[in-house]
């Protein structure tokens, strides 16, 4: 069994390529890049960096590890206040909204009356 040369067949796949999809699919994008929008680049990353200085986003410590405030501000309920267990399964948060308790405690306190 002979090895399929390398080269030749990169050229072919490059041709397949272009003839379905179009000659400006295997041309290097380097070869458009110019020292005008290189500048213009590079303008456009300084107006980003003032927006972000203005802006910016607090990071706050909790245990050792920075978290954005924009994760902390969000309230999740997790913990059932009628039995103080904290849960993540899926099926509590529908009965966290409607009866304000986990599954368990709908079961014990709430469905029998």
């Amino acid at each position: 069994m002979s090895k399929p040369k390398l080269p030749g067949m990169i050229a072919g796949v490059e041709k397949a390529i272009a003839e379905k999809y179009g000659p400006e699919t295997i041309v290097n994008p380097k070869q458009f890049w110019t020292p005008e929008k290189e500048q213009l680049y590079k303008e456009q990353e300084k107006v980003r960096e003032a927006k972000r200085a203005k802006n910016p986003v607090g990071e706050v410590e909790q245990n050792g590890v920075l978290i954005s405030e924009k994760l902390i501000n969000r309230t999740h309920k997790n913990e059932c206040p009628r039995c103080e267990r904290y849960t993540l399964l899926a099926r509590d948060e529908i009965y966290f909204a409607k009866y304000d308790c986990c599954f368990r405690c709908y079961i014990e306190h709430i469905e029998d009356r």
